[in-house]
């Protein structure tokens, strides 16, 4: 990503298939993206969440938490909606913000289903990491609320569906409706 602009950070809320029993649901991870990444030479985006994956053994299969950082582009098909956390000091590379969350604590199995640990567990203590290390202004809420917040913002403007053909709903970190850089979906 070129350092011309600042990236921003977001916290990022991707629809999950809809489950009957527990209404709509939502994987949350980090999106760090280039300023206006629709008109930036890279349009590419790193995305940082923890996910779960399945190991298939001999005889069974053992579910595993690890981090992830990969290459996206800012938008993707089941990306609902945004909270920008702030934009990252131009002292900051990409490599500096993933070498900094990859050390957010990720559990093993065990510790996972004894603490029915999931995403938003690690985006929460990811959320406490960078506002320590001032990389994210300080929240106007603790991070779970902000979390929430940012949760309720993409429930009331969605509905549940996917909006594909205008900019992505994007909030501030107290919930209100700012201006999307991230653009409609292709």
């Amino acid at each position: 990503m070129s350092n011309k602009n600042k990236m921003r950070l977001y916290l990022a809320y991707w629809r999950r298939q809809a489950k009957l029993d527990e209404g709509i649901s939502y994987h949350v991870g980090l999106i760090l993206s280039p300023k206006d990444p629709e008109n930036n030479e890279d349009k590419v985006a790193m995305i940082y969440h923890a996910i779960n994956r399945v190991i298939k053994l001999k005889h069974k299969a053992i579910e595993a938490w690890i981090f992830e950082s990969k290459l996206s582009v800012p938008r993707t098909e089941r990306l609902a909606g945004c909270m920008l956390l702030g934009k990252v000091s131009s002292t900051l590379e990409v490599d500096d913000i993933t070498r900094i969350l990859s050390t957010v604590h990720v559990p093993d199995q065990k510790e996972a289903e004894e603490r029915n640990w999931r995403c938003s567990h690690w985006v929460l203590d990811a959320l406490t990491l960078l506002e320590e290390k001032g990389i994210i202004p300080k929240l106007v809420d603790s991070p779970e609320n902000t979390w929430r917040t940012g949760k309720a913002f993409v429930n009331e403007l969605t509905g549940g569906n996917l909006n594909h053909n205008e900019p992505l709903y994007t909030c501030d970190t107290s919930g209100k409706k700012i201006g999307s850089e991230i653009p409609a979906l292709d």
